[in-house]
């Protein structure tokens, strides 16, 4: 069964922005001080930190996020229609964005047309311990068919916390927490293959030629 569109990629995201809508709309047609309105803001501040932490950061999204802040600081407060048109204005130049370059996933790839889907299998070898990740085909998926999707980052935070490691020589401190933010919502990105699925049964009785993708041998 396939996700609504709301629910794949990054859920929280989206309903950042629908509610964002949602605010603007509310505070151009009701006057201040009622009591929708605080009840609305006090949702957005428990729901925006939230977000951030399940989903974390992508770089589109900054314009909407400096666009809320600089509504709800006292920097624009002299002027509420003003604030409201630069909120919106940096809200829709993020959803032009995600319409660019999409969710953070693969969804921009097009649908495979070919008569398999990919299977995944990973294996360790016992000599050195160098990780051997195996792509094979596989009949097509039914909805039937019990198969887990695969991470693209195969070792969740441990890929994560090992890049971060890596970065510390060539990046300047400061920014190592933006760059981990950034690398955080790479842990919710499916590879669109299937752990462990069983071969196809048209390649049981005929071998198969193997392509190696490696850093270097």
């Amino acid at each position: 069964m396939k996700l609504p569109v709301l629910c794949q990629g990054r859920p929280y995201e989206k309903l950042l922005y629908l509610f964002s809508i949602i605010q603007i709309t509310l505070e151009f047609t009701l006057p201040p001080g009622r009591q929708e309105l605080f009840f609305y803001h006090l949702w957005m501040y428990l729901f925006l930190p939230t977000a951030i932490a399940v989903e974390s950061i992508r770089i589109i999204q900054i314009p909407y996020l400096l666009g809320y802040l600089l509504h709800n600081s006292t920097i624009l407060a002299f002027n509420k229609q003003a604030s409201l048109i630069q909120y919106g204005a940096l809200l829709l130049f993020s959803l032009f964005l995600v319409m660019i370059y999409g969710e953070m996933d693969f969804q921009k790839y097009p649908d495979s047309d070919g008569p398999y889907d990919v299977g995944y299998v990973m294996a360790r070898t016992l000599k050195h311990g160098n990780e051997i990740q195996v792509f094979y085909p596989i009949k097509i998926k039914e909805e039937s068919d019990e198969l887990e999707v695969a991470d693209w980052l195969p070792h969740g935070e441990k890929s994560i916390t090992g890049i971060i490691a890596l970065t510390v020589s060539f990046v300047n401190l400061v920014k190592l927490p933006f760059v981990y933010l950034q690398m955080k919502g790479l842990k919710h990105i499916k590879s669109m293959v299937y752990k462990n699925a069983p071969l196809s049964e048209d390649f049981k009785a005929k071998s198969i030629i193997p392509i190696v993708f490696s850093h270097g041998l």
